[in-house]
């Protein structure tokens, strides 16, 4: 079997280096990529167990911002995947004063059992809207806790508390405990109170940045303030970057009050499966809109592999002998998972502690016992969501190679290329644009490569009679030749 990787010039020279780059999924460019469709199906236990869990790590997400750590440390370093963790050092007796605190509350209570009672399949709008109606309740046991053990100063403490306490007195969510309410009412109306949650935030920004145009400015495309911008001008000495640290500060605070019940669902989500990273081939050569998007707009090349009966692409990494080139499936909604039992890059005692409740623990916990059935079926839906994407990327007739990085050893990208044997290359596709000099740098990359075989060059043309691409075979076999060190 062949298979075509669309290339640009920079990138073709590299890879003609004898190397695959295994790209994270933030770098490929659909942003429905690996997504599994998560779900919240569970006992009053088990969402007791997910409230303790949310308000100890909006606790940590508070401490970060208290550091003056980014945005991005407060959305990666706030989830917590174990309250016990720190049982062992004053941490964990304030954790534990928190979390019984929190789910002392009678709005928690009964949302826990309202949920657990009737066990409806909630999805991930519905679980942020929840979220969002106990965030400030959450954020005044938070910000109590931190008074009491003067971890803030008592004024500071004091104010925040005095805005919240109108928030805490109203019951949050009243459901009506004399008749039924169907799961699909149930997600409809919470996913419309998400989304007016959400256009709120929203506004509240852009509204603080037309009190103070310091809020905003240096702000990036997407409305970030640029850390490495301020502290570029605060170590210049320009008057105004000390009022943008400051704004940016203000930005991570509500960040951390106001949007992390979104950030929280985000993150349970990512955390279920380890990430994978992807080198994709197509078994198409001639398709012009992968011709434009990834051999930047028929400047580039297109590579040809041939690869063994067994869909094995050889590798002369010591880490891997070999990997499959698996194809891509299409289609919407085929996969998703149950968020509760879907813990399993977690251990055992870590798991337990996301489904103990109050008092018991969840009868979920039972899905974990049989290890190598759950095993099975935890691993089977890491891999089809590696090579699972939506109808409208099918022309591409994808094939995949990937690795699951399951123990997160691949993050930095200089750990992500990997060595193929060079006998799979068999042939470069010059694209319709292809410059002579480009042409004369890929064929003197093949040469300088050594190690090589029998490559075939080839040319995209556009066919006037068939009106598509055809590709059509030079002979530069003889040019290869004579140029090969001897």
């Amino acid at each position: 079997m062949r298979l075509y990787h669309y290339r640009s010039i920079d990138s073709a020279l590299k890879e003609l280096q004898g190397t695959y780059h295994l790209s994270a999924p933030n770098e490929l460019n659909d942003p429905l990529e690996s997504y599994v469709t998560v779900f919240w199906r569970g006992d009053q236990p088990a969402w007791e167990g997910l409230f303790k869990n949310y308000v100890a790590s909006l606790w940590q997400a508070l401490e970060i911002y208290q550091l003056a750590g980014s945005r991005n440390d407060i959305r990666k370093g706030s989830l917590v995947f174990d309250i016990h963790a720190w049982d062992h050092v004053p941490l964990g007796e304030t954790l534990s004063q928190l979390e019984e605190t929190f789910l002392m509350d009678r709005d928690v209570i009964r949302l826990a059992e309202f949920l657990g009672g009737h066990e409806y399949k909630l999805d991930r709008k519905s679980v942020t809207a929840i979220l969002q109606t106990l965030q400030p309740k959450a954020m005044y046991c938070c910000i109590s806790i931190q008074k009491e053990k003067m971890l803030l100063p008592q004024q500071e403490a004091d104010q925040a508390l005095e805005v919240l306490s109108q928030s805490v007195k109203h019951q949050v969510l009243q459901f009506p405990e004399d008749q039924e309410i169907e799961e699909k009412t149930l997600c409809t109306v919470l996913s419309a109170m998400a989304d007016a949650v959400s256009g709120l935030v929203g506004l509240m920004y852009i509204h603080r940045g037309l009190q103070d145009e310091a809020f905003l400015r240096g702000a990036d495309k997407r409305g970030k303030i640029s850390e490495n911008s301020v502290a570029q001008r605060k170590k210049q000495g320009e008057e105004n970057g000390s009022r943008e640290a400051q704004a940016l500060q203000e930005r991570n605070w509500f960040y951390a009050a106001f949007d992390f019940p979104q950030t929280y669902v985000e993150r349970m989500q990512e955390i279920l499966y380890p990430t994978a990273y992807v080198t994709c081939f197509s078994r198409n050569n001639n398709n012009s809109a992968m011709w434009g998007n990834y051999a930047d707009c028929h400047r580039g090349i297109c590579i040809e592999y041939r690869i063994d009966e067994d869909n094995k692409i050889p590798l002369t990494d010591c880490s891997y002998k070999a990997l499959e080139a698996e194809p891509v499936q299409y289609g919407e909604g085929e996969l998703e998972c149950n968020f509760f039992t879907s813990l399993g890059r977690l251990t055992y005692s870590q798991i337990k502690t996301w489904l103990t409740g109050k008092h018991d623990t969840s009868t979920l916990m039972q899905t974990y016992t049989a290890e190598d059935q759950y095993t099975d079926k935890y691993w089977e839906i890491a891999k089809l969501k590696t090579l699972h994407k939506t109808s409208e990327w099918a022309y591409e007739q994808e094939y995949r190679i990937s690795v699951i990085d399951s123990l997160d050893m691949l993050r930095e990208p200089g750990r992500r290329n990997v060595s193929y044997d060079p006998k799979v290359l068999t042939g470069i596709i010059f694209g319709i644009k292809t410059s002579e000099y480009d042409k004369m740098q890929i064929l003197r990359a093949v040469i300088n490569h050594g190690r090589y075989g029998d490559v075939t060059f080839y040319q995209a043309e556009y066919d006037d009679q068939t009106r598509k691409i055809v590709i059509r075979k030079r002979g530069w076999a003889k040019l290869l030749s004579d140029h090969r060190p001897q």
